[in-house]
């Protein structure tokens, strides 16, 4: 999340050593007490460098010996530098100095380890740090052991523990409401613009006093406080609370007010997101579509938001993803898809955003090949399965429970079948045929046959009529014959 205006880059003071805490100070997030002396830093070669804090409101600058830890850009990614340069909202033609140092002070105590170093890619989200030692006292001049032997240039001037804004003395410090309404003197409080309009109730129970900004003579921005120093902060009728709402100063209430007056709001009422961070925050608000999905917030290690919808048995079907830059990514039985839809490469800037995101996921139809086998790949004669059924496709009206590709995939494998079941039909028929022929061959060859055997009984019996038509006259018949013949003489 970010706060108020950063001052400009040319305060931003790169230095090429990085001093590491040397003391029994306390670390941020480091969860060490005082009594607990911490491991003494390895000496370094130049000693006399300073290094400076780049938050103009900070002012910390380290000194050898020091008690605070410097942290640089250099040691993360450039998603990570990209945030940091969010953070001081510069200008995107404005070029990013290679080194920036900030102090421990302006990370979440998330963003240390046990040990007190500073983890992988976190991202600076403090403006105003609290953990400052407090360095008030009566005003008296400095002992001679407190001064340094070489003059240092914009030393900075602690401030109160109380309060989150570096001050003298403790003379303007406001302890309770009645102070904040004797701040309300004419010309004690600058606003910010003439839109703003102080109302004060002293006489209502409990006391109020409203800054509320106007825009065509209704209220779309207020800072409230109700007999106490803690504002409530309102912006087109819902609550804003990620800035600091405490103020124990004059100049603490004319920043805040500078801060909320800067704010952009969408027309439904929403300040836009700047960091997955701030997206953490809302998640609560968030309204899901159904009892099926639920939600995972992975932060700490991936800078990702998961909402994730199951089946029955526990299985993923669907999983809408916001990574660093709040980009939507969908996911449909654990494959990417959809990568070309237009709502999918804007990122989101608030709640209703994300609902409207999860209501078009939540009525997307998958793919009815994918119930019970993983999504088909790409093959020679398919494509892979597209997971997701459009409403329509090339044009048409599309109302089938497959995808076009598993839809043509089956079609061309129907085709298959058909086509093979019609060659070895063909392939029969010639069978069936040849087996006829065979079987009229075979029976003239048995006609043939037949006529063969008549025709040689033809033959025979022929032969035997002439036989007996013309016999064969022997020798000794006709001898025979003659002695008949002389006898009978």
């Amino acid at each position: 999340m970010f706060f108020e205006e950063a001052g400009n880059m040319s305060d931003i003071r790169p230095a090429t050593i990085v001093f590491k805490f040397d003391g029994d100070s306390l670390l941020a997030g480091s969860g060490q007490r005082r009594s607990q002396p911490a491991k003494p830093a390895k000496a370094s070669k130049a000693t006399t460098n300073l290094t400076k804090c780049s938050v103009r409101e900070c002012g910390v600058i380290q000194q050898p010996p020091s008690r605070i830890v410097m942290h640089s850009s250099l040691q993360h990614s450039d998603l990570t530098v990209a945030a940091w340069r969010n953070f001081f909202q510069m200008n995107k033609f404005t070029k990013f100095p290679k080194r920036v140092f900030i102090c421990q002070y302006h990370f979440t105590e998330d963003c240390h380890t046990p040990k007190g170093q500073l983890r992988l890619n976190s991202i600076p989200t403090i403006r105003i740090p609290l953990a400052l030692q407090a360095a008030e006292g009566p005003d008296e001049p400095p002992s001679p052991q407190s001064i340094p032997s070489h003059p240092v240039r914009d030393a900075p001037k602690g401030p109160s523990p109380s309060s989150p804004f570096p001050r003298k003395s403790s003379t303007d410090q406001w302890t309770g409401f009645h102070d904040l309404l004797n701040a309300l003197a004419p010309y004690a409080l600058k606003t910010p613009s003439s839109k703003w309009v102080i109302l004060n109730f002293p006489h209502a129970k409990p006391a109020n006093i409203s800054f509320e900004c106007l825009e065509e003579n209704v209220s779309y921005k207020s800072v409230t406080f109700s007999g106490s120093l803690d504002a409530t902060i309102m912006i087109r009728g819902n609550r804003y609370t990620k800035e600091e709402t405490r103020v124990c100063q004059a100049s603490e209430l004319e920043t805040l007010l500078a801060t909320i007056d800067a704010l952009e709001v969408l027309p439904c009422g929403c300040v836009p997101w700047g960091h997955v961070s701030d997206f953490e925050y809302d998640l609560p608000k968030v309204i899901l579509p159904s009892e099926d999905w639920f939600t995972f917030s992975l932060i700490k290690r991936q800078y990702q938001i998961l909402f994730q919808r199951v089946d029955d048995h526990g299985r993923s079907i669907k999983c809408l993803s916001f990574s660093l830059s709040l980009l939507p990514r969908l996911h449909v039985r654990n494959k990417r898809c959809l990568e070309n839809d237009k709502d999918l490469q804007e990122p989101v800037k608030c709640t209703h955003d994300v609902e409207k995101l999860l209501e078009q996921v939540d009525k997307l139809r998958v793919c009815s090949q994918t119930n019970y086998l993983p999504p088909a790949k790409a093959e020679t004669f398919r494509r892979s399965c597209q997971l997701v059924v459009l409403p329509s496709y090339n044009g048409k009206r599309w109302e089938r429970t497959i995808c076009p590709a598993c839809h043509s995939a089956e079609y061309c494998r129907r085709r298959k079948e058909q086509r093979e079941l019609k060659r070895k039909a063909v392939k029969a028929l010639e069978r069936e045929e040849l087996a006829g022929l065979r079987k009229q061959l075979k029976k003239l060859e048995q006609n043939n046959d037949k006529l063969l055997s008549v025709s040689t009984d033809a033959v025979e019996q022929l032969l035997n009529q002439m036989k007996d038509v013309n016999p064969v006259m022997d020798p000794d018949s006709e001898e025979k014959e003659e002695e008949e013949v002389v006898l009978t003489v």
